[in-house]
């Protein structure tokens, strides 16, 4: 599974990310390096990859992440010099492509507060969401099945260390 691409409207320093990630003639995705002064975004955009593969991981597994009273526990650090203000809403898009010999699955990864309706941000992005929310509604979801997203898992290696390496994924086990 490859990034295809990632969309991001008000989100951290940069008030508009578009990217699109390119493959070489073999299918094989094409390198990127994020480039930019602190403060700009990159890491930004990295946490929000982190956060579609958390959201991935935690609606097909059980363990992935802790369970709280009410719904999960979930720590995402922002401080105030990275919400961009005077903005209606915040918005991120992942675009994940699954290829496999039999066809290609696309799974879409959203994370949207504030006023925002489908149809608004196809006319600013272009992007066809294949799910549908209010306007006022904050949502974080991502479109795959739990099926598809543990055939995902069981092909593909994923691994994320947070920037504290001092504090142990509860989900790598005891070994660890």
């Amino acid at each position: 599974m490859y990034i295809k691409q990632i969309c991001s409207r008000n989100v951290g320093p940069a008030r508009q990310v578009n990217l699109e990630f390119y493959r070489n003639s073999n299918k094989n995705p094409k390198p990127v390096i994020l480039v930019g002064e602190n403060g700009t975004g990159k890491s930004t955009i990295l946490s929000n990859i982190a956060d579609a593969f958390y959201e991935m991981a935690g609606k097909a597994y059980n363990d992935v992440r802790k369970r709280a009273d009410v719904g999960y526990q979930y720590y995402k650090a922002i401080n105030p010099t990275e919400i961009n203000l005077g903005n209606n809403y915040m918005l991120s898009y992942i675009e994940f492509e699954d290829l496999n010999e039999e066809h290609t699955s696309i799974y879409q990864y959203i994370f949207k507060s504030g006023k925002l309706s489908n149809e608004d941000l196809k006319k600013e992005t272009g992007v066809e969401i294949q799910d549908s929310w209010g306007k006022e509604e904050s949502i974080k979801r991502i479109s795959a099945s739990k099926d598809d997203i543990k055939k995902v898992f069981e092909k593909d290696i994923f691994c994320f260390f947070g920037p504290d390496r001092y504090e142990k994924p509860h989900w790598m086990g005891e070994k660890y």
